[in-house]
């Protein structure tokens, strides 16, 4: 067995690289910081109960200041949050103000309670939050704040539990996140969901989810940093990207996943997430997409591709006025010869020569190491020509740890189709796990091109067709 090790790859910060997040920011700032478009001041707005919006203020104001690190021997690992402000690494300021505030009357959350049915309890809720938003990003906030009140969470449970079947099928559960979401993407409104035990920890057994599990929480300064750095990038600043040398080929990063419809009736539909090297997600939807009968996976048939294709590089080329030079495509089931030609038909009609198509899925494979850590992160070794599996999970030599709370994943790599060598595609794959603006430790699975594309997909479901956000800072 051939097995290699893919050094952890450096981000690009404001004046440096560094292989950590946090570390990065601290040390060099935002990649934005000389860009005179970044967010020097986010004005936020708020919505909630008059109780949630006042605790959300203050938990914001106080982790705003700095938290600090929790009580570890691995420093790297938990680092303290420097806090948000003009001397802080994002250099930008938070703005409170009184007027940006939209308080939700318990009377409006009363007439939600006497439903008894569970997607009309979703619907009213989210037209709720949505209208309050409305109002305070109408008057000017950069950035919703939308803190969920305590008193909800009863009324986001359904009677049927999720062994419940309708015409055979097992019964979809709404989820008033991704419902919330799609209708905010409607209207366009950056938004940051805030839970009550966010504020208040002792709140955390009254928050479940919808099979009644109790929701874990990191600890306050990695949850800050998270926080933070979402917020500036909703505000639109670009806290750090994939560093490009100077003679390398500028690359697009495409994943492609499917997901169903709510009936369920109609097989999955494709979306495609684009990523370019600083982060700028773009969204597209496809065309129907077929499960094979011949390897049960999900294809998409020659003109679908090609269309999906072309519309992402026609998205690509209205922001850049220009081509990329190479295009990397992940998704989630393997490239059929079909699906393979589509590609190439897209990319060849606008002189691309560099094009590498990858399908990527959680593996059972693991390898175990001496002693008490497990494989390193970047860790790979070669099933077959066409097959690697790649730990994108795993021991970090930074934190002198590994981050995760489980046995640590592999992802199995198959190259359907590549122009580039195995390592560097391979590499690319490790870069853009660390491209979540929402988590700022390397323990991620999957590549943000696939990860953004399933979140994407779960919002997308609630939106009729043609109905469509480009940025991604709407759906995460």
């Amino acid at each position: 067995m051939n097995v290699r090790y893919i050094e952890e790859p450096k981000l690009q910060f404001g004046s440096g690289n560094h292989v950590d997040i946090r570390r990065g920011l601290v040390d060099y700032g935002t990649f934005d910081m000389v860009e005179s478009r970044r967010p020097e001041k986010i004005r936020l707005g708020f919505v909630g109960s008059s109780k949630g919006t006042d605790d959300a203020r203050t938990w914001i104001e106080r982790i705003a200041a700095g938290v600090e690190a929790k009580d570890s021997q691995k420093p790297n690992l938990f680092p303290k949050f420097h806090g948000f402000g003009k001397y802080h690494p994002f250099n930008s300021l938070l703005v409170f103000d009184e007027s940006l505030f939209s308080i939700i009357p318990q009377r409006e959350l009363s007439i939600v309670a006497g439903k008894s049915e569970i997607n009309l309890r979703m619907g009213l809720l989210s037209d709720i939050f949505v209208d309050h938003a409305k109002t305070v990003h109408e008057k000017g906030a950069d950035v919703v704040v939308i803190s969920y009140p305590i008193e909800i969470f009863p009324l986001l449970e359904d009677d049927l539990n999720d062994e419940h079947y309708s015409n055979g099928k097992q019964r979809s559960i709404p989820q008033l996140h991704d419902i919330l979401k799609s209708k905010l993407m409607i209207a366009k409104i950056p938004a940051q969901i805030i839970r009550p035990s966010t504020c208040d920890r002792k709140l955390k057994r009254k928050e479940t989810d919808t099979r009644g599990r109790t929701r874990q929480l990191q600890d306050e300064a990695t949850i800050a940093w998270n926080f933070m750095i979402a917020l500036y990038y909703k505000a639109g600043g670009i806290p750090w990207r994939i560093p490009r040398q100077e003679n390398a080929l500028e690359t697009f990063y495409l994943g492609i996943g499917f997901y169903e419809s709510l009936d369920r009736n109609v097989l999955q539909t494709s979306i495609a997430q684009v990523f370019n090297e600083r982060g700028y997600g773009m969204i597209v939807r496809g065309g129907e997409a077929r499960r094979s009968k011949d390897d049960r996976q999900v294809h998409m048939s020659f003109q679908a591709i090609k269309d999906l294709i072309s519309n992402c590089l026609k998205s690509y080329r209205g922001e850049h006025f220009h081509a990329p030079a190479r295009v990397i495509i992940h998704k989630t089931s393997q490239f059929n010869p079909e699906e393979v030609t589509g590609v190439l038909k897209a990319t060849s009609d606008l002189c691309i020569d560099y094009v590498d198509m990858l399908s990527l899925a959680s593996s059972g494979i693991r390898l175990y190491r001496e002693g008490y850590y497990p494989p390193l992160r970047g860790t790979a070794f070669d099933i077959d020509d066409n097959r690697r599996i790649l730990y994108t999970q795993g021991s970090v030599p930074f934190y002198e740890e590994y981050p995760g709370m489980y046995v640590p994943r592999s992802l199995q790599v198959r190259f359907d189709y590549i122009s580039s060598s195995k390592d560097e595609l391979s590499r690319s794959l490790m870069q853009l796990t660390k491209m979540n603006w929402n988590n700022c430790q390397m323990y991620e699975l999957m590549p943000i091109t696939i990860r953004a594309a399933r979140q994407v997909g779960d919002i997308l479901k609630y939106v009729p067709d043609g109905i469509i956000a480009e940025h991604y800072k709407y759906y995460m």
